[in-house]
């Protein structure tokens, strides 16, 4: 693949909250963002967010950055990883290929679910339950 996008400089990190799912992964993200001179930050304004975690993550990342132009990578060190571009497996490879600029964002379509008043964006599935 040509690279299609401009190189990442800048990544946000969204991470399985059980860290021993994604024991050595922030070590090796560190060590792929150092070899690529990509920095770490605890913002919403950059160039890519990466995702350590299953589909469960995957989702809490695109609704963080819903209606942002970050596009969202996942990583997938969950059970499934539907959602997830790469397995853990191929992360160094993987992730060394897209911050270089080949990667193709693809647009995820959503639904608005208006429920008694209250509204909701719904990135994957929606569900509602009746009142008793």
């Amino acid at each position: 693949m040509t690279p299609s996008a401009e190189p990442v400089r800048t990544i946000a990190v969204v991470s399985h909250g059980d860290p021993d799912v994604v024991a050595g992964a922030r070590s090796r993200l560190q060590a792929i963002c150092e070899s690529a001179s990509i920095e770490i930050v605890d913002r919403d304004d950059v160039d890519l967010a990466v995702v350590l975690g299953g589909d469960g993550t995957t989702l809490r990342a695109l609704h963080r950055f819903l209606g942002t132009p970050v596009p969202v990578l996942g990583v997938n060190f969950g059970r499934v990883g539907f959602l997830s571009a790469m397995g853990r497996d191929a992360m160094e490879d993987g992730l060394a290929r897209a911050f270089a600029g080949e990667r193709r964002v693809v647009e995820l379509p959503t639904l608005v679910v208006n429920a008694d008043g209250v509204e909701a964006v719904a990135v994957n599935d929606a569900a509602t339950t009746g009142r008793q």
